[in-house]
């Protein structure tokens, strides 16, 4: 194998990822401050008891949203393309098992009008002999630079 990298690629990092975390957390801390306060608060009957179970199913999306977005940004790692090999976030796909890759891109059209597209979103998919796949997507790496390097890197 082959040690030296030929060429790198770095997942964008968006620094609005990092400031959601952050609201999810202050969220809630803010929302167990209000939970405690709540449960102290002389307030009688069914509407305390409404109020507090609100109030902590906001807290668990906030707080499954924030670790969610956390794990998923942790998870991206530099792409490596070797000259027998790249080094994926999913794993070693050696150009020798690659049976095939290339662009896919999906579009979400709206109800109303199959015409309108809503959002679309372009894939850079990798396809193993033994039937594993990895999947990258342009929000997250320059997806047509790792194409073009791959096709350079394979002849």
């Amino acid at each position: 194998m082959n040690n030296q990298v030929l060429y790198e690629f770095l997942p964008y990092h968006h620094g609005m990822d990092w400031v959601l975390i952050f609201l999810f957390g202050l969220v809630l801390v803010l929302g167990l401050g209000i939970y405690y306060f709540l449960y102290r608060s002389p307030m009688e009957g069914n509407m305390r008891k409404l109020i507090a179970m609100l109030l902590g199913f906001g807290l668990i999306m906030a707080l499954g949203s924030g670790l969610f977005r956390a794990f998923s940004l942790w998870k991206l790692q530099p792409i490596e393309i070797y000259r027998d090999r790249v080094v994926l976030p999913s794993g070693v796909a050696l150009f020798r098992n690659l049976d095939d890759f290339g662009l896919k891109g999906t579009k979400r059209t709206s109800i109303a009008d199959p015409n309108l597209v809503r959002d679309s979103m372009r894939y850079l998919m990798l396809f193993e002999k033994g039937g594993k796949t990895h999947v990258l997507s342009e929000g997250d790496y320059p997806i047509d630079s790792i194409y073009a390097k791959l096709e350079k890197a394979n002849e």
